[in-house]
């Protein structure tokens, strides 16, 4: 599944457990079908009862869809780094906020650091189609 913002895959972040499980689900329903201030009231409760990072990314998409660039870059840099890696969905959503913060060369780095991860994971990693979306959403925006 890919949305209208940032490519966002749901397979690039683990399921948050518990409860918070279904809220998820809607909130990713919700940010597929472009109701970003719905999605953004259920994230809101959640973003206080757990330290998911996929649920500060969907966070973050819903306040890139409602026009807070600010808000996003906040929420997609809490979601970021797993290991030594930042999640693409996430560095993708960074680089998009910052575009409409007017820092494109921000962006640029972060597409650099995109392709970089891209050469090292080469086709056949686990991570090649989410790179591979992240790079394209980021060079659109940019072109």
């Amino acid at each position: 599944m890919s949305g209208p913002i940032t490519g966002y895959c749901p397979d690039n972040f683990r399921s948050v457990n518990g409860g918070a499980y279904n809220d998820v689900s809607r909130a990713q329903r919700l940010i597929a079908s472009g109701n970003y201030a719905q999605a953004d009231g259920v994230l809101t409760n959640l973003v206080g009862r757990t330290s998911s990072r996929q649920v500060r990314f969907l966070k973050g998409v819903a306040r890139l869809g409602l026009g807070d660039a600010t808000g996003a870059r906040r929420y997609f840099e809490q979601s970021l780094y797993r290991g030594r890696n930042g999640y693409p969905g996430a560095m993708s959503g960074l680089a998009l906020a910052e575009i409409r913060l007017g820092n494109r060369d921000a962006a640029q780095d972060i597409l650099g650091k995109l392709r970089n991860q891209q050469e090292k994971c080469g086709s056949d990693c686990d991570r090649a189609k989410p790179l591979d979306q992240a790079i394209a959403v980021v060079e659109k925006a940019l072109a």
